[in-house]
């Protein structure tokens, strides 16, 4: 029976299997959202922070999946991605990072954070899946390593949009400065850390983040051409990341702008049961003559 499911419902970038996941997905966060929208917001705040906690303790088990898996471990050396590592797995990429942020953030209610979350998650989940690395696509979501790889970050990849639609977090322009300055901190921690990991010999190819080199293939590899330089390469990155985050902000912007202009309606508004002599609640000017009299 495993043999027979893991020959069938092949996954890949954007197939029928991919978008079949994305949908169950999707229901979920709209069960998510019924079952905590009127909620307080410490238990919103609780309930994501739990969700996530939950996708972090099974991000480590795919990944003992992934350890045991000798048919990933023959796949990564033909690639020359060497053996399995857990100095390679850590959860340091842009994606999983959040893993261990987004529970933290909800706790705090450390705006920068939330922002970096809610912007970087789903953007990082979304390139993993759009060039997932070899021995994840291909193959059947019911392989164990492939349904860990597309659970974790289809989960990763909703958490934006769920922190939004419970009312958690809205993003505001006036966050992009504090939300660009903490995704430059972490990111050079990060890369701190893969260099320092290089040069203990603990992860001689660790490269967090990307921080070091590309990806192949990836649109990163453009970037270095520009500056082939570590870390600083990644610096033209702000031109996709600001345009994004513009577009994903401008809608909420709008919603909060027409708030505002309802609410000075309602306040230029005469009160509730208010009439006039005439009934129609409308105050009439006074003549020269009403006023003599």
């Amino acid at each position: 029976m495993k043999a027979e499911l893991e020959g069938r419902f092949l996954i890949d970038r954007f197939n029928g299997t991919f978008f079949a996941c994305l949908a169950v997905t999707l229901l979920f966060l709209a069960a998510f959202w019924l079952i905590f929208r009127k909620r307080t917001d410490m238990t919103k705040r609780t309930a994501v922070a739990v969700l996530y906690i939950l996708t972090f303790a099974f991000f480590f088990l795919y990944k003992y999946w992934i350890s045991v898996d000798e048919a990933y471990s023959v796949i990564t050396e033909e690639a020359g991605n060497g053996a399995f590592s857990w100095w390679q797995e850590l959860p340091l990429h842009l994606c999983n990072i959040n893993l261990i942020l987004i529970p933290v953030a909800m706790f705090t209610k450390n705006r920068p954070l939330e922002s970096f979350c809610f912007f970087i998650a789903p953007i990082g989940a979304f390139f993993a899946m759009l060039a997932p690395s070899v021995g994840f696509y291909g193959y059947s979501i019911f392989v164990p390593r492939v349904f860990g790889y597309y659970l974790t970050h289809l989960l990763i990849l909703i958490s934006g949009p769920m922190i939004a639609m419970l009312g958690i977090f809205a993003p505001r322009f006036r966050d992009f400065p504090l939300t660009v300055a903490f995704i430059a901190g972490i990111s050079l921690a990060v890369f701190g850390i893969s260099m320092l990991m290089r040069a203990t010999g603990l992860n001689p190819h660790a490269n967090y983040f990307y921080s070091i080199e590309p990806a192949p293939g990836s649109p990163l590899v453009t970037f270095h051409r520009w500056i082939p330089v570590p870390y600083l390469y990644l610096l033209p990155a702000i031109l996709i990341l600001l345009p994004y985050m513009v577009l994903v902000t401008l809608p909420f912007e709008i919603a909060r702008s027409g708030e505002a202009k309802a609410k000075r309606a309602g306040k230029e508004a005469p009160a509730p049961g208010y009439t006039d002599a005439d009934g129609t609640g409308e105050t009439a000017e006074k003549t020269d003559e009403e006023t003599a009299v």
